[in-house]
């Protein structure tokens, strides 16, 4: 019997052990949290386009990439010199009525937070999401020319309600 054999059941009880805690931190705890978040003035609901608009924006893996939040203690960090460079921070009762919340923990694009006053016309955006290289050289992005004129104007229907 090989030494690894003999401490299978530890092997075994430590990635249940582990795959647990992963469970819980990365899906249960934030869901509970994210259900006592209460509607407030500010809370953003959307229109049928801007909610298709949502649905591309979640299966094209836009969210892999690009949160919709503004952290505290942002500033001197990238492109962001001061707190309020990029808008005020994120508040939990804008998205009260999202589901699911698009929040997300890794960034590697920009955040997409405030991102309509930041790039606030449809030709520019339209033109970004066609060909993302052609305004960012040496981007990551890649492009959305293959999706429909209706599916670009949804998504920037979308991108809209990220003032």
């Amino acid at each position: 019997m090989l030494k690894f054999e003999k401490h299978l059941g530890h092997l075994l009880f430590g990635f249940i052990l582990f795959f647990s805690f992963a469970v819980v931190t990365t899906y249960i705890i934030p869901e509970v949290s994210a259900q006592g978040i209460k509607e407030t003035a500010e809370t953003v609901h959307y229109t049928p386009q801007q909610a298709q608009g949502r649905q591309i924006y979640m299966s094209e893996g836009c969210n892999w990439c690009h949160t919709q939040e503004v952290r505290t203690g942002e500033e001197n960090s990238g492109t962001v010199f001061r707190r309020g460079d990029i808008g005020e921070v994120t508040l939990p009762s804008w998205y009260a009525a999202q589901n699911p919340l698009l929040i997300e923990q890794h960034r590697r694009g920009p955040d997409l937070s405030h991102v309509w006053t930041r790039w606030p016309s449809v030709t520019w955006q339209k033109t970004h999401l066609e060909n993302p290289e052609q305004l960012n050289p040496g981007t990551w992005m890649p492009p959305f020319s293959y999706l429909s004129d209706n599916d670009l104007n949804n998504l920037i229907a979308y991108l809209q309600t990220l003032k």
